[in-house]
């Protein structure tokens, strides 16, 4: 059984049955418990689609207690999703229709991250008592916890105070042995996997702060680490050193974290707090500090509907520039067509970004909701969007004007004299600069299939086609783990291959 006894196994898993009240949600809707007579019609099905989806997954997670986080919180996130659509004109069968969809994609997309978890859990990261007062089972942790006490105090103490400095130190150094052994089988340079190793783990002390209390926060947790299966297929795919050298670029990355990738995104007030591994402003149409014709594989997630056209285009030539020959880039952003589609029908269902109540016509709210999609400081509920936001604050207090909104008729009539297309570029290049510095996560741009499929062509790529959620022709980032993952019901995807 690996590094671990079964005797371990064995008590790791009977302490977290002894520990089952702390892990479920407040919907217990597992066989071994009871559920809200409310929910009892959704925590059924989900069961069901889950056993059928996993068998095995689905017993392993009803005998560890687990079973109870992740159909609670997937029914949980589902009624919030009808609460949400229902106040927005929709209709109660859309509404249900909509919060179904959402509970199904919450359950079944748990699934690749079960094996991972599974790993953590049977070392002991689990059973390990979550009190007030630290302690190590041996001198990894004791350094990685001092590690911890040194970088960030307050963390530290916080850590200390509330228990979360045990579970996460034991996840963590639990998971660094497991890649450690990997790497090390892999035929990886011995003090290059030490210092990789070190690195990562104290990245992930420091940047944790309290004990995980969901099954999403606890994969969030331990999700950082790769399996052996799919560590391997890199080194295959791609050779130890670009592996070794993480070859591998997310652009406008935001809170994306994979241990072998790097993040690049923009410094800023707005996206305090981002790990980033290369800065860089597309939008400065500079280059990426990074070195031609040596990545394995570029992605991008939500990022283009944020960039000007110049911006966008430095992007894709970017992409290009930085893939090695036979590489992958795959995009993925809010599928304008859908949007254009619910503006014509007049239907609210499936914006990303859906209006707050208080319009007085089904129209308004719609109109709203599809200008915020891609021109988003000309919409009627931009100021109630952003009043709060600091950013916009200090936008406000350097001087910057906010436009006027932009309403339906306005729109229509500019869609019938220019056409579709010529409007919304007429829009979009109308969108402020100054605004954007401070506020670099409005939307400020839209992408039909065909423009993304143009944008490409002109940065060099010839091979361009059409994905979806999770199919990739790229075998790593078939890992829904850790891509595609942003709202991928209003998605689209796109690939394209030097």
């Amino acid at each position: 059984m690996s590094i671990f006894t079964k005797n371990a196994v064995r008590h790791a898993l009977g302490t977290l049955r002894d520990k089952q009240s702390k892990w479920k949600s407040k919907h217990d809707v597992s066989p071994l418990g009871t559920v809200d007579e409310e929910c009892l019609p959704d925590a059924k099905r989900l069961l069901r689609q889950l056993r059928s989806a996993s068998p095995e997954r689905f017993h392993w997670l009803r005998e560890t207690g687990l079973l109870n986080a992740a159909i609670g919180q997937a029914i949980s996130n589902g009624r919030e999703t009808y609460r949400r659509f229902s106040a927005f004109y929709v209709s109660h069968e859309h509404a249900e229709e909509e919060s179904q969809r959402q509970m199904l994609w919450e359950v079944t997309s748990l699934l690749p991250f079960f094996g991972t978890i599974r790993e953590v859990i049977e070392i002991g990261s689990l059973g390990i008592d979550c009190g007030q007062k630290p302690v190590w089972p041996d001198v990894e942790h004791r350094d990685l916890a001092e590690y911890c006490r040194q970088a960030s105090p307050e963390r530290y103490e916080i850590g200390c105070r509330e228990g979360s400095l045990n579970i996460n130190v034991v996840a963590i150094c639990a998971a660094a042995r497991l890649v450690r052994q990997q790497m090390l089988a892999a035929g990886v340079d011995a003090n290059f996997v030490e210092e990789y190793v070190h690195t990562r783990m104290h990245m992930a002390v420091v940047g944790t702060r309290r004990k995980p209390d969901s099954l999403h926060e606890l994969i969030a947790a331990t999700g950082t680490w790769y399996s052996n299966e799919m560590y391997y297929v890199y080194v295959h795919l791609f050779g130890f050193e670009t592996v070794a050298q993480r070859h591998f670029y997310n652009l406008g990355a935001g809170c994306f974290h994979h241990p072998l990738w790097q993040n690049v995104d923009l410094p800023s007030d707005y996206y305090a707090g981002i790990p980033i591994d290369i800065a860089w402003n597309a939008e400065s149409c500079l280059p990426v500090a990074a070195p031609a014709g040596k990545a394995g594989a570029v992605y991008t997630s939500h990022t283009i509907e944020h960039l000007h056209d110049a911006g966008a285009e430095n992007l894709f030539k970017e992409a290009y520039r930085l893939l090695s020959p036979g590489g992958f880039f795959r995009i993925t952003c809010p599928d304008f067509d859908r949007y254009y589609a619910g503006f014509e029908e007049n239907n609210l269902f499936g914006f990303s970004l859906p209006p707050k109540a208080g319009f007085d016509s089904r129209e308004q709210a719609v109109s709203a909701g599809f200008i915020q999609e891609f021109a988003q400081e000309f919409s009627p509920m931009y100021v109630s969007h952003r009043q709060d936001n600091p950013s916009y604050q200090k936008a406000l207090t350097a001087g910057i004007k906010i436009p006027n909104p932009l309403d339906r008729q306005q729109l229509e009539s500019m869609i019938a004299q220019y056409g579709r297309d010529e409007a919304l570029v007429q829009v979009t290049k109308s969108t402020s600069p100054d605004l954007h510095q401070y506020i670099p996560g409005d939307h400020v741009n839209w992408w039909p299939y065909k423009r993304i499929v143009e944008f490409g062509h002109n940065a060099g790529f010839k091979r361009i086609y059409r994905s979806t959620y999770g199919q990739s022709k790229s075998t790593i980032m078939q890992d829904t783990a850790h891509f595609d993952k942003t709202v991928p019901e209003i998605s689209i995807y796109v690939e394209m291959v030097k």
